[in-house]
């Protein structure tokens, strides 16, 4: 389980359905993996990171009496938890907005990526460039990586940001993001110093950082960038994958690592992320 700062980053732009505004809301020490279930007014459990999307998607259909804004759904691919998340997000929506404009998730405009960076980043610059499409979600780790590489020509939310400034994406002195349409959510600002903080508490010399494949693709993590961050401070670090099960994780774990420290595990079942 993951506790992290939470930062929500954005500037809307005026297009043809949508105001101008800036978002700058950040949220302290909340626990964003596995999804953290708190139960609203209707007694029914929800994730801190569906509230946050629902916020922003509110947001850009407030100024809209009337009408319809369809939003596309990109996913790296079929994950329990992602799933568990875009469900509330269309349900919160539906009953958030009354009255106001029909907000719409076409099923036909959810798209599953396979758990293909390749595949993604194609569906992604596809619904870009769907007229059909006001808003696009991009509902994983992998999309809201390639967020990063792609020009935002209409609203684009990426809500699974590990590291803003680590994987290029822009933040102002303000905390915005300061780019037309980009809209992400950061589960930190400053990776490398919240695992020195990690080391410090569990006075940790040599950290093991154990995570899924695809999420040790999504971060820039290289052999020389461990070495100059760490190095000198003398934390040895040793990048690992999960494995399928705990005895098979455990055994791929240097005999010297003092702690562990878990990425966010998108596809695992969530009942396997609960310890």
């Amino acid at each position: 389980m993951s506790t992290h700062e939470v930062h929500c980053c954005g500037v809307i732009r005026n297009s043809s359905k949508l105001f101008s505004a800036s978002v700058n809301s950040r949220v302290s020490r909340q626990t964003v993996w596995p999804p953290k279930l708190e139960p609203n007014a209707d007694g029914k459990k929800q994730s801190t990171i569906s509230n946050f999307v629902v916020l922003i998607l509110l947001w850009l259909a407030a100024p809209i009496a009337h009408g319809e804004i369809t939003i596309a759904i990109v996913t790296d691919g079929d994950s329990e938890a992602v799933n568990i998340i875009a469900d509330q997000i269309q349900s919160q929506v539906s009953v958030l907005a009354p009255g106001g404009p029909q907000v719409s998730f076409p099923a036909s405009s959810t798209i599953n990526g396979r758990w293909s960076r390749e595949i993604i980043k194609t569906q992604l610059q596809q619904v870009l460039s769907d007229s059909s499409i006001d808003v696009v979600l991009a509902l994983g780790v992998i999309a809201s990586d390639l967020v990063s590489e792609i020009e935002p020509t209409k609203p684009v939310i990426a809500p699974f940001v590990i590291d803003a400034v680590f994987q290029g994406f822009p933040i102002t002195d303000d905390g915005t993001s300061g780019v037309e349409n980009l809209h992400y959510l950061a589960t930190s600002r400053d990776l490398p110093s919240e695992i020195v903080r990690f080391a410090s508490a569990t006075q940790a010399s040599k950290i093991a950082i154990v995570g899924e494949e695809l999420l040790t693709e999504a971060l820039p993590f290289s052999e020389n960038w461990i070495s100059e961050q760490f190095s000198p401070l003398g934390i040895d670090i040793q990048l690992t994958t999960v494995g399928e099960t705990v005895s098979e994780t455990l055994s791929k774990l240097a005999p010297d690592v003092d702690a562990v420290l878990f990425l966010p595990l998108f596809q695992a079942p969530l009942q396997h992320q609960r310890v």
